[in-house]
């Protein structure tokens, strides 16, 4: 319903939120879950939505990489957003921020465009973003060719994980077979 909303106004939020309230939650998730929710989708309404909001256009939702090999949260106004739900974020920022360059590197053909990455941190209702070039390390007017490289490496590193992920995906094994991969 929201997807097909250019710009969905509070109320819409709130009457989806009531529409999960009453109908999914109360048969899905114990009552501490249900108040959680709750908590972070207020969070969300009241200071995370227009974080997200002035990253701008295009939005895309699950972001696939690679034949699904990887698949992000959003993609918002060039800025690849990981969402995460966790009490104390910290210990994990580093682990965090792999996983997003890891879907940068993925987007070999540059189909998203990504020029920054964040992290939506659902208890906090906080963003944190940081510029490519920033976490890559390379000066801005070097951004395009360095992330060719860097996507170039990537592949041949995750190569045979990608062959794996796709045999898995399709059904039949890739040109060349899967090397040393093993099937479980």
């Amino acid at each position: 319903m929201l997807r097909r909303t250019r710009q969905p106004d509070r109320q819409q939020w709130q009457g989806l939120y009531r529409i999960m309230q009453e109908k999914v939650w109360p048969n899905a998730f114990p009552a501490s879950v249900a108040e959680a929710m709750a908590a972070l989708w207020h969070a969300y309404l009241d200071y995370g939505r227009q974080e997200l909001v002035r990253l701008g256009t295009p939005r895309t939702t699950q972001p696939v990489f690679d034949d699904a090999f990887a698949v992000g949260d959003l993609v918002l106004g060039g800025c690849l957003v990981d969402i995460k739900v966790y009490a104390d974020p910290a210990p994990g920022l580093q682990e965090f921020m792999d996983q997003l360059l890891g879907y940068v590197l993925s987007d070999s053909a540059d189909s998203f465009a990504i020029r920054s990455v964040g992290l939506y941190l659902g208890w906090h209702a906080h963003l944190l973003t940081a510029e490519l070039p920033e976490v890559i390390g390379c000066e801005p007017r070097c951004l395009v060719q360095s992330l060719i490289g860097l996507r170039s490496e990537f592949r041949t590193t995750i190569r045979h994980e990608v062959q794996r992920a796709r045999f898995f995906k399709h059904g039949t094994p890739p040109e060349g077979g899967l090397g040393n991969a093993v099937m479980l």
